[in-house]
């Protein structure tokens, strides 16, 4: 003969917290998969003017650095100063939302950075350091209206 035993109130209860736990990890696992595929919002124009007037500045400084050999008696060939300056025309003539926060300090800027290309490959020029002075001068007008434009676009 067969002894029957009830089923103890445990043993029914764990189940059941099984699965409700399960099921919980699967919905938050859900969620977090779900909120993490948003695409990341692509950078505006500000975000891409700021990038670039600075690696222009950074190129200009260097050139000033490199170019400075040049009047040691060092071959421009042999320095960074041409390099340096062909980064600053490439990132210049590459972002075309510059040109639209002032069309003519950004036509300025490409004469004057097309200047000195031409002064950098020549034996030393006694005007590049106003050349590059006044191509810093120009990137801060650039830059202020950046900003400007940064700002209005916030405000409105």
């Amino acid at each position: 003969m067969a002894i029957y035993r009830e089923p103890s109130p445990n043993r029914v209860f764990v189940p059941i917290a099984v699965v409700v736990g399960l099921a919980l990890i699967l919905l938050v696992a859900f969620f977090i998969l779900r909120n993490n595929n948003s695409t990341p919002t692509p950078p505006d124009d500000h975000q891409i003017n700021s990038a670039a007037l600075d690696k222009i500045t950074a190129s200009l400084d260097l050139f000033q650095t490199e170019y400075a050999k040049v009047n040691t008696g060092v071959a421009a060939s042999q320095t960074g100063a041409p390099g340096a300056i062909n980064t600053a025309i490439t990132t210049l003539n590459a972002t075309a939302s510059l040109s639209k926060l002032n069309k003519i300090v950004y036509a300025d800027l490409q004469t004057n950075l097309g200047t000195i290309n031409t002064a950098a490959r020549a034996v030393p020029a006694p005007d590049v350091k106003k050349l590059v002075a006044s191509a810093l001068q120009k990137i801060e007008t650039l830059r202020t209206a950046n900003s400007s434009a940064a700002v209005t676009a916030t405000t409105h």
